[in-house]
Formats: C-alpha cells, structure tokens, sequence
C-alpha cells in the first residue's frame, strides 16, 4: 500500500493532466541535466546584469566557422534575443530563440562578438554596442563596377556587415570600427 501513496503523491506534484505531467517531467529532467552534463557553463550573466544562470552550451553543427553555439537554460532565466551573454570572458549575441510545443527549457543561439563599435547618436553622445562582424572589409564587390546606361559608376570597394544588439540608428549613421569610419546604409 505505501507504494501505491508513494507513487500517487508523486504523480500529483507533476500534475493532473497528461500535459502538465510531462512538462514538469521535462524541466526536472533538464534541471538534473544542467547539474550533470559536461557541457554546463556556470556563473555565465548577461552584460551589465550582475545575475548569474547556468547554461548548457553546445556546438552549432550547422556552422562551419564553429563562430556560433547553442545555449540552453531554465525557464526562468531572463534572457532574449539581443541580450549579450558574457561566457569565458567573451562576449556572445544572443541572435535568435527557439520554440517548440514541448519545451521544457529555452534554446537560443549566440554568436561571438569579435568588434566594438562606436558612433555618435542624434543627440550627440557617444554610443558603443558590441557586435559580430560579418564579411571581410577588404573584399570587393564584383567587378568593381557596374554598368547603367551605359555609364561606368565607380562602386565602393569595401562593406561590411554587422550584427548587433537592437539600438537606434540613423542612416548615414557614421559608425567607427577599428579607428576606421563606416556609413550604414541599410539595416533590417
């Protein structure tokens, strides 16, 4: 009989429907993971947060430069897509979430910054944001050249890409990267 009540009150602290029983299930099959697993990162802590979670991070297999991981953490961890996770003394983007029906954790992506950049905002005042920087500055746009109505135009010969946490900015907006001004041009 005791295995019975056992069995039964434990079946009640998951939940009463299948549902709830196998989320609760999931997060504290995740919770034992995060204590266990080789891959734990600990005392990881959003930049300029001084709370710190724990983090399961893996390799992202879908990229080839290894530039970019998986994290996952506990529910209640308050993290989003452009926050800055700060992880062995690096600074990582957190450049998109996953979701699922069943998720008894949160998935994000994140990559490693490898640039500040600064500008100057609307009002005057200097601005930094970490951020990835995609491309090369050195490489060239094909040809160098475009033709249009018959008319050779000269092309810039330098772009980059960036990445970087949600911030305002203006186009014509002149960004420094490594003492060397940039224009933005377009942003999505």
């Amino acid at each position: 009989m005791k295995y019975i009540d056992v069995y039964k009150k434990r079946v009640e602290h998951l939940g009463t429907n299948p549902q709830r029983r196998a989320m609760k299930s999931g997060i504290l099959e995740f919770s034992r993971s995060l204590r266990y697993n080789e891959h734990t990162q600990r005392g990881l802590h959003k930049d300029g947060d001084s709370l710190t979670f724990d983090g399961i991070v893996l390799t992202n297999k879908e990229d080839d430069n290894k530039s970019t991981q998986i994290l996952l953490t506990e529910l209640s961890v308050p993290l989003a897509c452009g926050d800055i996770v700060i992880w062995n003394d690096e600074r990582w983007l957190v450049y998109q979430y996953t979701t699922s029906s069943y998720q008894p954790y949160q998935k994000f992506f994140m990559v490693r910054c490898n640039y500040e950049i600064k500008w100057v905002d609307g009002e005057g005042e200097v601005r930094k944001s970490w951020c990835y920087l995609l491309g090369s500055k050195d490489s060239k746009i094909k040809d160098n050249f475009r033709t249009w109505n018959e008319v050779i135009t000269p092309q810039p010969n330098k772009y980059i890409q960036l990445i970087l946490p949600h911030t305002t900015m203006a186009i014509n907006t002149e960004i420094i990267v490594l003492d060397e001004a940039w224009y933005l041009v377009d942003y999505d």
